[in-house]
Protein backbone atom coordinates (compact mmCIF):
# COMPACT_ATOMS: atom_id res chain seq x y z
CA UNK A 1 0.00 0.00 0.00
CA UNK A 2 1.18 3.31 -1.04
CA UNK A 3 2.43 5.33 2.05
CA UNK A 4 2.10 9.05 3.44
CA UNK A 5 5.20 10.64 5.77
CA UNK A 6 2.62 11.62 9.01
CA UNK A 7 4.85 14.14 11.44
CA UNK A 8 4.91 12.69 14.42
CA UNK A 9 6.50 15.23 17.50
CA UNK A 10 8.88 13.77 19.50
CA UNK A 11 10.79 16.26 21.87
CA UNK A 12 11.55 19.45 20.06
CA UNK A 13 12.95 17.82 16.24
CA UNK A 14 10.04 15.06 15.98
CA UNK A 15 10.44 12.19 13.73
CA UNK A 16 8.21 11.61 10.89
CA UNK A 17 6.14 7.97 10.69
CA UNK A 18 4.46 5.88 7.64
CA UNK A 19 0.79 6.41 7.03
CA UNK A 20 -1.47 5.71 4.25
CA UNK A 21 -1.76 7.88 1.74
CA UNK A 22 -4.57 10.26 1.77
CA UNK A 23 -5.52 10.84 -2.15
CA UNK A 24 -7.11 13.89 -3.24
CA UNK A 25 -9.80 14.09 -5.18
CA UNK A 26 -10.41 17.77 -6.53
CA UNK A 27 -13.00 16.40 -8.68
CA UNK A 28 -14.88 15.30 -5.60
CA UNK A 29 -14.89 18.73 -4.38
CA UNK A 30 -16.96 21.84 -4.52
CA UNK A 31 -15.58 25.19 -5.62
CA UNK A 32 -15.65 26.29 -1.99
CA UNK A 33 -13.48 23.69 -0.43
CA UNK A 34 -10.83 23.46 -3.11
CA UNK A 35 -8.66 26.30 -1.58
CA UNK A 36 -9.45 25.34 2.13
CA UNK A 37 -7.97 21.85 0.83
CA UNK A 38 -4.65 23.12 -0.71
CA UNK A 39 -4.20 25.25 2.74
CA UNK A 40 -3.99 21.66 4.33
CA UNK A 41 -1.96 20.54 2.14
CA UNK A 42 0.55 23.56 2.24
CA UNK A 43 0.64 23.48 6.13
CA UNK A 44 1.31 19.68 5.70
CA UNK A 45 4.22 20.60 3.70
CA UNK A 46 5.40 23.42 6.04
CA UNK A 47 5.97 20.99 8.85
CA UNK A 48 7.79 18.64 6.66
CA UNK A 49 10.25 20.98 6.09
CA UNK A 50 10.70 22.16 9.79
CA UNK A 51 11.37 19.30 10.72
CA UNK A 52 13.84 18.35 8.03
CA UNK A 53 15.56 22.10 9.03
CA UNK A 54 15.83 21.02 12.48
CA UNK A 55 17.08 17.75 11.76
CA UNK A 56 19.84 19.03 9.80
CA UNK A 57 20.81 21.66 12.18
CA UNK A 58 20.81 19.03 14.82
CA UNK A 59 23.75 16.92 12.71
CA UNK A 60 26.20 20.19 12.95
CA UNK A 61 29.01 19.56 15.00
CA UNK A 62 29.56 21.30 17.86
CA UNK A 63 33.03 23.12 17.73
CA UNK A 64 33.22 23.51 21.58
CA UNK A 65 32.60 20.03 22.31
CA UNK A 66 35.48 18.88 19.32
CA UNK A 67 38.23 16.69 20.75
CA UNK A 68 41.85 17.86 21.42
CA UNK A 69 42.87 16.35 17.97
CA UNK A 70 39.20 17.26 15.46
CA UNK A 71 40.48 20.37 12.89
CA UNK A 72 38.00 23.09 11.95
CA UNK A 73 37.43 21.77 8.08
CA UNK A 74 35.46 25.05 6.54
CA UNK A 75 39.08 26.91 6.01
CA UNK A 76 39.96 26.86 2.31
CA UNK A 77 43.23 26.50 0.87
CA UNK A 78 44.96 29.90 0.76
CA UNK A 79 43.69 30.33 4.60
CA UNK A 80 45.74 27.22 5.59
CA UNK A 81 48.84 28.22 3.40
CA UNK A 82 48.91 31.19 5.28
CA UNK A 83 48.41 30.24 8.54
CA UNK A 84 51.60 27.87 7.87
CA UNK A 85 53.41 31.19 7.11
CA UNK A 86 52.05 32.76 10.08
CA UNK A 87 53.34 29.30 12.16
CA UNK A 88 57.03 28.79 10.69
CA UNK A 89 58.48 32.31 9.64
CA UNK A 90 62.43 31.97 9.80
CA UNK A 91 64.61 28.58 9.30
CA UNK A 92 68.09 28.91 10.33
CA UNK A 93 70.99 27.32 8.06
CA UNK A 94 73.70 25.09 9.68
CA UNK A 95 76.91 25.77 10.19
CA UNK A 96 79.32 24.82 8.20
CA UNK A 97 81.85 21.83 8.61
CA UNK A 98 84.96 19.95 7.17
CA UNK A 99 83.39 18.74 4.54
CA UNK A 100 81.08 21.24 3.59
CA UNK A 101 82.90 25.60 2.78
CA UNK A 102 79.20 26.77 3.37
CA UNK A 103 76.43 26.99 5.82
CA UNK A 104 73.90 24.62 4.53
CA UNK A 105 70.19 24.01 5.09
CA UNK A 106 69.03 20.67 4.42
CA UNK A 107 65.76 18.68 3.11
CA UNK A 108 65.38 17.15 6.64
CA UNK A 109 65.66 20.74 8.48
CA UNK A 110 62.63 22.16 6.66
CA UNK A 111 60.74 19.27 6.63
CA UNK A 112 60.91 18.71 10.56
CA UNK A 113 60.27 22.98 11.13
CA UNK A 114 57.22 22.99 8.48
CA UNK A 115 55.73 19.90 8.51
CA UNK A 116 53.42 20.14 12.72
CA UNK A 117 52.03 22.96 11.24
CA UNK A 118 50.76 21.29 7.45
CA UNK A 119 49.25 18.48 9.99
CA UNK A 120 47.55 20.60 11.77
CA UNK A 121 45.80 23.17 8.93
CA UNK A 122 45.31 19.83 6.92
CA UNK A 123 47.74 20.09 4.26
CA UNK A 124 49.28 17.85 1.67
CA UNK A 125 52.71 18.53 -0.71
CA UNK A 126 52.15 15.19 -3.30
CA UNK A 127 54.74 14.97 -6.05
CA UNK A 128 53.36 14.80 -9.54
CA UNK A 129 55.07 14.74 -13.10
CA UNK A 130 58.48 15.02 -13.64
CA UNK A 131 60.95 16.34 -16.35
CA UNK A 132 64.38 15.86 -16.24
CA UNK A 133 67.44 16.28 -18.92
CA UNK A 134 69.45 13.53 -19.96
CA UNK A 135 72.75 12.76 -17.40
CA UNK A 136 75.86 14.23 -18.74
CA UNK A 137 79.41 13.76 -17.54
CA UNK A 138 81.27 16.82 -15.61
CA UNK A 139 84.89 16.16 -14.86
CA UNK A 140 86.04 17.60 -11.08
CA UNK A 141 89.40 17.69 -9.34
CA UNK A 142 87.25 14.63 -7.33
CA UNK A 143 86.52 12.57 -10.89
CA UNK A 144 83.73 12.68 -13.09
CA UNK A 145 80.43 13.89 -11.65
CA UNK A 146 76.93 12.69 -13.23
CA UNK A 147 74.60 15.68 -13.28
CA UNK A 148 70.61 15.33 -14.06
CA UNK A 149 68.69 18.22 -13.73
CA UNK A 150 64.72 18.40 -13.25
CA UNK A 151 61.22 20.05 -13.15
CA UNK A 152 59.26 18.66 -10.13
CA UNK A 153 55.69 19.72 -10.73
CA UNK A 154 54.03 19.62 -7.05
CA UNK A 155 50.34 19.96 -5.80
CA UNK A 156 49.55 21.38 -2.42
CA UNK A 157 46.37 20.11 -1.15
CA UNK A 158 43.58 20.93 0.90
CA UNK A 159 42.90 17.70 3.20
CA UNK A 160 39.07 18.35 4.04
CA UNK A 161 38.22 19.32 0.48
CA UNK A 162 39.89 17.13 -2.85
CA UNK A 163 39.06 19.81 -5.20
CA UNK A 164 40.58 22.49 -2.99
CA UNK A 165 44.59 22.63 -4.80
CA UNK A 166 47.01 24.16 -7.18
CA UNK A 167 49.54 22.82 -8.81
CA UNK A 168 52.80 24.71 -9.77
CA UNK A 169 56.35 23.28 -10.72
CA UNK A 170 60.12 24.29 -9.14
CA UNK A 171 63.66 23.28 -10.61
CA UNK A 172 66.17 21.79 -9.13
CA UNK A 173 69.47 19.95 -10.22
CA UNK A 174 72.00 17.07 -8.48
CA UNK A 175 75.29 15.74 -9.16
CA UNK A 176 77.07 12.65 -7.77
CA UNK A 177 79.81 9.84 -8.70
CA UNK A 178 77.65 7.03 -8.49
CA UNK A 179 74.06 6.78 -9.15
CA UNK A 180 72.61 9.07 -6.42
CA UNK A 181 71.88 12.16 -8.76
CA UNK A 182 68.60 11.86 -9.71
CA UNK A 183 67.83 11.39 -5.82
CA UNK A 184 69.64 14.47 -5.26
CA UNK A 185 67.78 16.60 -7.77
CA UNK A 186 64.53 15.53 -6.61
CA UNK A 187 65.47 16.28 -2.60
CA UNK A 188 66.29 20.24 -3.65
CA UNK A 189 63.27 20.52 -5.96
CA UNK A 190 61.28 19.36 -2.76
CA UNK A 191 62.87 21.92 -0.24
CA UNK A 192 62.49 24.71 -2.50
CA UNK A 193 58.81 23.53 -3.22
CA UNK A 194 58.47 23.92 0.93
CA UNK A 195 60.47 27.00 1.32
CA UNK A 196 59.48 29.09 -1.93
CA UNK A 197 55.14 27.87 -1.10
CA UNK A 198 55.59 29.08 2.31
CA UNK A 199 57.80 32.37 1.63
CA UNK A 200 60.35 31.12 4.13
CA UNK A 201 63.54 33.50 5.52
CA UNK A 202 66.28 31.56 5.19
CA UNK A 203 69.64 33.13 7.21
CA UNK A 204 72.72 32.51 8.99
CA UNK A 205 71.66 33.93 12.29
CA UNK A 206 69.61 32.06 14.90
CA UNK A 207 65.84 32.43 14.85
CA UNK A 208 65.81 34.59 18.34
CA UNK A 209 67.93 37.30 16.78
CA UNK A 210 66.06 37.28 13.06
CA UNK A 211 62.92 37.55 14.84
CA UNK A 212 64.52 40.33 17.03
CA UNK A 213 65.47 42.16 14.15
CA UNK A 214 61.91 42.08 12.94
CA UNK A 215 60.33 43.17 15.76
CA UNK A 216 58.86 39.95 17.05
CA UNK A 217 58.53 37.98 20.10
CA UNK A 218 60.39 34.81 20.07
CA UNK A 219 57.93 32.26 21.52
CA UNK A 220 58.85 30.64 24.18
CA UNK A 221 58.77 27.14 22.83
CA UNK A 222 60.75 28.18 19.92
CA UNK A 223 58.42 28.47 17.57
CA UNK A 224 56.63 24.96 17.85
CA UNK A 225 53.08 24.93 17.75
CA UNK A 226 51.05 24.84 20.77
CA UNK A 227 48.40 23.41 22.57
CA UNK A 228 44.88 24.89 22.31
CA UNK A 229 42.65 25.92 24.94
CA UNK A 230 40.83 22.38 25.26
CA UNK A 231 43.98 20.51 25.42
CA UNK A 232 45.01 23.16 28.54
CA UNK A 233 41.73 23.20 30.31
CA UNK A 234 42.16 18.98 30.14
CA UNK A 235 45.82 19.24 31.00
CA UNK A 236 44.54 21.81 34.14
CA UNK A 237 42.03 19.42 35.29
CA UNK A 238 44.72 16.52 35.27
CA UNK A 239 47.09 18.29 37.36
CA UNK A 240 44.02 18.88 39.62
CA UNK A 241 43.24 15.43 40.05
CA UNK A 242 47.12 14.59 40.06
CA UNK A 243 47.29 16.76 43.29
CA UNK A 244 50.30 18.31 41.19
CA UNK A 245 51.46 22.19 40.62
CA UNK A 246 50.45 22.55 36.59
CA UNK A 247 53.72 24.93 36.81
CA UNK A 248 56.07 21.78 38.10
CA UNK A 249 54.22 20.22 34.97
CA UNK A 250 55.05 23.14 32.79
CA UNK A 251 58.99 23.31 33.75
CA UNK A 252 59.47 19.50 32.96
CA UNK A 253 58.83 20.58 28.96
CA UNK A 254 60.69 23.72 29.67
CA UNK A 255 58.46 25.86 29.62
CA UNK A 256 56.36 28.14 32.06
CA UNK A 257 52.96 27.50 31.84
CA UNK A 258 51.19 24.84 30.59
CA UNK A 259 49.46 27.12 27.25
CA UNK A 260 53.12 27.16 25.85
CA UNK A 261 53.21 23.17 25.79
CA UNK A 262 54.23 22.23 22.36
CA UNK A 263 51.54 19.76 20.53
CA UNK A 264 54.55 17.15 20.32
CA UNK A 265 54.47 17.35 23.61
CA UNK A 266 50.70 17.12 25.10
CA UNK A 267 50.55 12.94 24.96
CA UNK A 268 53.28 12.62 26.76
CA UNK A 269 52.26 14.60 29.67
CA UNK A 270 48.42 13.60 29.44
CA UNK A 271 49.87 10.13 29.71
CA UNK A 272 52.11 11.17 32.78
CA UNK A 273 49.33 12.68 34.39
CA UNK A 274 46.64 10.00 34.07
CA UNK A 275 49.13 7.68 35.64
CA UNK A 276 49.93 9.80 38.57
CA UNK A 277 46.05 9.46 39.14
CA UNK A 278 46.01 5.91 38.81
CA UNK A 279 48.90 5.41 41.43
CA UNK A 280 46.98 7.69 43.81
CA UNK A 281 43.82 6.06 43.27
CA UNK A 282 45.24 2.51 43.73
CA UNK A 283 47.17 4.02 46.84
CA UNK A 284 44.09 4.98 48.44
CA UNK A 285 42.15 1.78 47.78
CA UNK A 286 44.74 -0.41 49.20
CA UNK A 287 45.24 -1.86 45.92
CA UNK A 288 48.97 -2.97 44.59
CA UNK A 289 49.81 -0.56 42.27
Amino acid sequence: MATNRRLVKEGETGRMEDEPRREIDLGSLGPDEIPGKLKEVREQISKIEEVTNLKKTSEQPNISEQSPHTRITSTNLFSKIAAVMSDVQYIQRREANAGIRHAIISSSDVIAKVRPSMLNHGLLLLPGHVEHTEPRSVPTDKGVKIVIELIQRFRIQNVDNHNDYFEFSTCAGGWDSLDKGSSKAFTQAHKQAIIKLFCLNVGDESEEDWLSGQGIEAPANGGAQVIDTYQVSLLLRLCQDAEIDAEKVASVYGVSELSQLCQVDFEAAKLRLEKRIEKIVSDRSGDPA
